[in-house]
This record gives structure tokens, sequence and C-alpha cells, in this order.
């Protein structure tokens, strides 16, 4: 029990940051090459372009770029213009040697290429489809532990779910180290023992994000985040340092992209992304030291040559969250071993997807709203557990307005048939509901308890009717009259 209740609040709070830097940043690198009068996703982000500050601005009831100044902070960082047609249209060098503006390294592709696949939308944390730098010479290229696991108390597995920070099933891992109260270098209060964090593997560093907080007792405080390409196709990724390898910081004055923007909530003040590096550093070097203020630090893989399977709509969502893989699946088989010991529950690696067309399994994103897949708040996720093999889990988010269902993680074990059935046996047309459910992360945990009733359409793009009602669900369920919609494009065929 005690494992269990640690990796909730290590997750809890692990998620809860990842959630607000990806609100707040994944838009000015996930919308195509701003340009002014173009539109954009999120009011007061900046990026840099053509030697010129982009400032996401209200003008006449739109969101669109505008030349100014930022309001969270300068952009700079090298020369991150646009990229000239000749090198956006250019095919995949047969050397690995890309042609590319001065100061970009020339083993990725130019930012704004556009030879990428439809379902890939390139970011700062994973840049490419195309294999980039060594081949992998072998299936298991993962060759040093990312922590001494001594100081690991639990791995959660993919998938976890808490409405407010994670809403839609998470693709990473999260290293649940040995409690421990403390204050750091800046004086803020710490919660878990701060632990050194290597490379897995050789990599390069490509991203980095670093974002300002403010800790419990008024006290600032930054958190890193870092993204590497290992070889071929295959990225990692890590989050919640406090502090990181000088080497990148040395880097991070010469990023060929830096981007800036304010940020709300527990913020402090500015979140900014470099992305573009070129930073080797070998299997076993220090990648930098875990903060405390989490319970531990993330750690996931991608492998951008496809998207997981399964996934329904993988252009939706960045590519770290449409093509993650089971990090232990990258280590020799002993290493996989003493990981897997680690691991909560009895679900391995946990849930990478839940979708299946034609039924009400998977994620269900609000109507219009694809675009804005990040803000997962506004979601909604009928998914297995990422821990417990044997349960389901509805993840209702906070923005979700959802009739008599208020936002809170509910779960319960499906049955075959009839009510509380198995979200993957919820055919088109079929009403289904629910009422053995144990509620979590709820906004008013005193609020009476609800049944969930559901129904789904399919097609191209699939669509969920969801609300909530007191009492227990009947024999013969029928909808609500008032119930809230949500959809997905198949585009998987």
């Amino acid at each position: 029990m005690r494992a269990q209740g640690l990796a909730a609040s290590a997750a809890a709070c692990l998620a809860a940051c990842l959630a607000a830097a990806t609100m707040t940043t994944a838009p000015s690198l996930a919308s195509g090459t701003p340009k002014p009068g173009a539109p954009c996703p999120q009011a007061g982000i900046s990026v840099q372009q053509g030697g010129k500050t982009l400032v996401c601005k209200k003008r006449k009831g739109k969101l669109v770029w505008v030349i100014g100044t930022p309001t969270g902070g300068g952009g700079g960082g090298g020369g991150g213009g646009g990229t000239p047609t000749d090198l956006a249209n250019q095919p995949v060098p047969a050397n690995g040697v890309w042609k590319v503006p001065k100061g970009y390294p020339t083993d990725l592709p130019p930012f704004g290429w556009l030879g990428e696949p439809a379902w890939f939308a390139s970011n700062w944390e994973v840049v490419t489809t195309t294999p980039v730098g060594r081949t992998c010479s072998n299936t298991t290229p993962l060759t040093n532990l990312v922590t001494d696991l001594s100081d690991v108390v639990s791995i959660t597995p993919q998938g976890f779910m808490q409405p407010g920070t994670h809403t839609l099933p998470v693709p990473h891992m999260y290293y649940n180290v040995t409690p421990e109260e403390s204050i750091d270098d800046s004086g803020a209060p710490t919660i878990s023992k701060r632990v050194n964090v290597f490379a897995p593997a050789d990599m390069v560093i490509r991203g980095v994000m670093i974002g300002g907080h403010v800790s419990s007792n008024g006290i600032p405080y930054d958190e890193y985040l870092l993204s590497a390409s290992v070889c071929g196709t295959l990225w990692f990724f890590t989050a919640h340092l406090g502090s990181i390898n000088p080497a990148i910081s040395r880097a991070l004055a010469k990023a060929p992209r830096k981007e800036c923007s304010a940020t709300p909530g527990n913020y402090s003040g500015t979140l900014c992304i470099y992305s573009y590096l070129s930073v080797p550093l070998k299997a076993g070097s220090l990648l930098g030291r875990s903060s405390g203020h989490s319970s531990g630090f993330d750690f996931g893989m991608t492998d951008a040559a496809a998207p997981v399977p399964g996934k329904l709509d993988p252009g939706a969502f960045s590519p770290r969250w449409s093509a993650a893989r089971c990090h232990l699946d990258y280590y020799p088989p002993a290493m996989r071993s003493q990981l897997a010991g680690l691991l909560l529950g009895d679900n391995g690696c946990g849930q990478l997807v839940s979708d299946q067309a034609g039924t009400a399994a998977g994620v269900w994103l609000a109507v219009g709203q694809r675009q804005n897949s990040f803000r997962e708040d506004l979601h909604v996720a009928l998914a297995r557990h990422w821990s417990d093999a044997s349960l389901r889990v509805f993840s209702i988010g906070r923005l979700s307005n959802v009739p008599g269902l208020q936002s809170a993680r509910y779960m319960f074990t499906p049955s075959t048939q009839g009510n509380d059935r198995d979200f993957s046996l919820v055919k088109p047309g079929e009403v289904v509901c629910y009422d053995n459910l144990t509620r979590e992360y709820a906004v008013d945990p005193d609020a009476p308890a609800t049944s969930i009733y559901i129904s789904m359409t399919t097609g191209a793009t699939e669509q969920l009717r969801i609300a909530g009602a007191e009492g227990e669900c009947p024999a013969n369920p029928t909808m609500p009259a008032q119930f809230q919609t949500f959809e997905r494009r198949n585009t998987l065929g």
C-alpha cells in the first residue's frame, strides 16, 4: 500500500508540471511555420522567425501572429529564421547531411521541412521521422540504467491518468524515488531525494525546456526537460531535473531556435524551449539531477518511424504522444528484468493506447478541438488502467463540461455484457450505463455518486455521447436528455 500511495503522489506531482509545460508551449511548436497574420493557438506565446519576434495576439476577435515584443521574455537564440523553399522541399540526403540554415545541425532536417508524413507534427521533443545519426546496431540500444536503482521505490507504468494534470494517458513512465524532505539551493522545499540521472545510451541532446516555478513558500525554482536522439528513429525524453550537465547548459546560448512564452498558473514568469541542439553524450554520462520538487523524474522513449499500433488519429497528437514505446523493451534482458521488478501492478509497461475503432474504447476529443489535443482537460479518455490489468478508467477533464458528471477519475471492474461493460464491447447505437465506480481526484469529493451513461456512433469521425445521472443504472438504460459529445477521427481506415 505504501508503494501504491507513493506512486499516486509521484504521478500527481510529475504529471502536473509536465501538463502545464505542454499546455503553454506545445502550440507554438506544433502549429506549422508562424508568419504575420497567420492563425496562432494561444495568446502571449512568442517565437523568433526571420529575425523578428512574432507574438500571438487577438486581432478582430481572432488569435494571429503579429510582429512585436513577447510578453514573457525575449526570443533571440541565433538564426531561427524562416526556411527557404529549396531547403523545405529537399529530399532525404543519401549521405545523411542536410542542407540547413547557418547555425543548424546538418544531421537533422531544417525547421519547416515538408517531407514528413501526414501523421507527424515535428516539435522540439521529436524533430523528424527520418533516421538520425548512427544506425541502431541491435534492438536493445539502451546500455546504461538511467539512475541508481537503490534510490528507486517504484516505477509507474505508461498510461497514468489524473484530470487536472493528465486527463489523457501519459506516454512516459515515472521513476518514483526515496521520499526526503529538504531544501534546495534556492531555499525552496523539496519532497524527494535528488538523484543523478544518466544517459541510458550514446545520444545527442536536441532540445531543452526550462520552466520557472514558485514553491509553496514563495521561492522560485527552475525545472528542466530534455530530449535526445539515440539512434535511427529512436528518441529519448526525461523531465523534472533541477540541474543539468554543464555541457548542455553551455549549448543553450547558441541554440538555433529559442522560443519563450509567458506562462500562467504555477510558473513564475517565462518558459523557454531551446531546440535543434547538438550535444553528444556517451552512455552513462550525467544528464542532470532530479529537482526533488516532484516525487522523482520522468522517462520516455519514442520510435518516430511510425505511430504506436492502434492509435486511431496519431496526427492529432505530438509525436511523443502518438509514437511512444515501452523503454524497457530497449534494454538487454538483465537490465530489463531489474526494471520490470520495480513496475507497479500486473500490467507490465502499462497501456500505450486503448483506441479500438467501432467501440467506445480510447481517447475522445472535444468537438472541433482536434488542434487542441494538448489541452487535456477539454477531453475524456475511456481506457485500460495503467497498472491494474483488471480495471477500466473514465478520465473526465476539468473543462469537458459533461452534464451531470463532475471531472474526476472513475475506475471499475468491467463486465462482458449489460451495464458496466468493457469499453471495447460497447458498439455503435447501444446505450451502456456504469454505476459500480470508484471516484478519485474529484473537484468536489463530497458530491453524491453518479452513474455514467455512454453511447457512440462510428464512421470516418466517430462520436461519443456521455452524461452523468444520480442513482443506480436501470436494466434498459436510455441516454439522459442532456449529454456532451466528443469525437475522434479514424485516420487508420
